[in-house]
This record gives C-alpha cells, sequence and structure tokens, in this order.
C-alpha cells in the first residue's frame, strides 16, 4: 500500500508540475498556448522518465552524467534564473512596468540576484547548519519581497501575482541550478 501511494503522489505531482507551467502560455497573451506548453513539458517529462527507465534499475542508483556536464548545466539554469525576470518583462504582458530602460532592468537583476542568493544562504542555514529558525526567517521575508516590490508599482492582483509566479520559476531554476553546479543529490 506504501509503494502504490508512492507511485500515485509522483504521478500527481508530475500533473500538477505539467499544469502550472503550462500557465506559462498565458504570458504570451494567446490561451491556446497553453496547450502548447503543456505539450511541452509532458514530452520533456516523457522524455527523462524514458531515459532514466532504460539506464537505472531499481536496486541502483546509476551515475550516467560527467560531474563537468552537470556543473555546466546547473551554471546555465543559474544564468537563466537570473535572466528569465528581465526577459518576461522585456517580452510578455506578464508584468506592466511603467518605465523599462537600462536602469531599471540592472535594478531588476540586482533584485533577482539578491534575491537567489538569500534563498540559497536561508536553505543552507536550514539544510547544513541546522539553524532552522534563522533560514526559515530569512526564508519568510523573502517571500514578501516581490509583493513588496510590486506593490509600490502595480496594485492588482494580477501585477502582484504575476510577479510571485515569475519568482516562483526563478527560484525552481535557481535551486536545481545550484544543485547541480555542487554536485548535490
Amino acid at each position: 500500500m506504501n509503494d502504490t501511494w508512492f507511485n500515485a503522489k509522483k504521478i500527481i505531482s508530475l500533473i500538477l508540475f505539467i499544469a502550472v507551467f503550462s500557465l506559462m502560455g498565458l504570458a504570451t497573451g494567446k490561451p491556446v498556448m497553453i496547450l502548447a506548453y503543456a505539450a511541452f513539458f509532458l514530452a520533456v517529462s516523457g522524455m527523462f522518465y524514458n531515459m532514466s527507465k532504460k539506464r537505472q534499475r531499481h536496486s541502483e542508483v546509476s551515475e550516467i552524467i560527467n560531474p563537468k556536464v552537470k556543473q555546466a548545466i546547473g551554471g546555465i539554469l543559474l544564468l537563466l534564473a537570473i535572466v528569465l525576470p528581465i526577459l518576461l518583462v522585456t517580452r510578455t504582458n506578464l508584468v506592466n512596468l511603467p518605465v523599462l530602460n537600462i536602469g531599471v532592468s540592472a535594478l531588476i537583476i540586482l533584485i533577482t540576484i539578491l534575491f537567489i542568493g538569500l534563498a540559497l544562504f536561508a536553505a543552507h542555514l536550514i539544510n547544513v547548519k541546522g539553524k532552522d529558525v534563522l533560514g526559515y526567517l530569512i526564508l519568510i521575508a523573502i517571500s514578501a519581497l516581490p509583493g513588496i516590490i510590486m506593490a509600490g508599482i502595480d496594485r492588482t492582483t494580477t501585477g502582484i501575482g504575476s510577479v510571485y509566479y515569475i519568482a516562483l520559476a526563478v527560484m525552481i531554476l535557481a535551486v536545481n541550478g545550484f544543485k547541480l553546479y555542487r554536485n548535490q543529490e
């Protein structure tokens, strides 16, 4: 029964992952792109599932990627996490900023780097140093950061919600990129 529940949780989390990230299709302004994004994430997930099924048995862990390749992929994911907010602000109608120039773009990148750095520091405090309270306090403080910043620009639920959606994507990319870069499991 435990094994069945474990597999059910994996399937449910995969469906939620695909559903949430397919909503990025709304950023293009064309609702049909939700289906395109869902198809893309479903295809990528299927590809990774197929690759792992062919190369790994249940009783053993197989290391098929060179550590240097892992570090390169991790570095690319970290770089993508840093530039993703500026890409989404300039290329989509997800966030409406009154002025977008080089100074504002640099400020967005600096805030993103600060956001990622503090989140990774908090995770380090929680997971490595054992300072749970301080780590969670930092996470709570930085989780309010996107909303506080956006409240001064656009107080609509769409504006603030969009910034949190971008922050979620940034954190997923940054944490996974950092783990790959550091060769952590």
